[in-house]
């Protein structure tokens, strides 16, 4: 509830990417595509013309996003996360800068059900951790 109203202006550019080779993300009128909404984002790629687009490097760069969040399945979330940040050329992307590239258990977040709460809630933290401070 604290993200899923604010305007465009304080909503963080977010890259979601579900495969590194091809490096893949979800589009328009996807589950996370409205999950980005929901927790206070705006997809880069919500202006694709594919749900499932592969993205090149160069426009990654120019949509240059604020939050990177990553999906897993297994294995550790911080070398995941490690592996993304020290990819060639990924440095000059924001949210690599700013060290706001994350890692969701995409149990969380791949289907519709009951944890999916707990999925947006994730999510809103990664983009706006300011809402979250007690």
């Amino acid at each position: 509830d604290k993200a899923k109203d604010l305007p465009d202006s304080q909503r963080p550019r977010v890259f979601y990417e579900i495969q590194y080779e091809p490096l893949m993300t979800a589009g328009p009128g996807t589950f996370i595509d409205n999950l980005i909404h929901l927790a206070g984002g705006v997809n880069i790629a919500s202006d694709a013309s594919a749900k499932y687009p592969v993205y090149n490097l160069e426009t990654l760069i120019e949509r240059n996003p604020e939050v990177i969040i990553i999906s897993f399945w297994h294995g550790s979330i911080a070398a995941s996360v490690e592996a993304v940040k020290s990819r060639k050329r990924w440095q000059i992307i924001d949210a690599v800068k700013n060290n706001r590239v994350y890692g969701i258990n995409a149990d969380l977040v791949s289907r519709p059900g009951p944890r999916i709460v707990d999925g947006i809630e994730e999510m809103a933290r990664f983009i706006h951790p300011e809402l979250f401070k007690k």
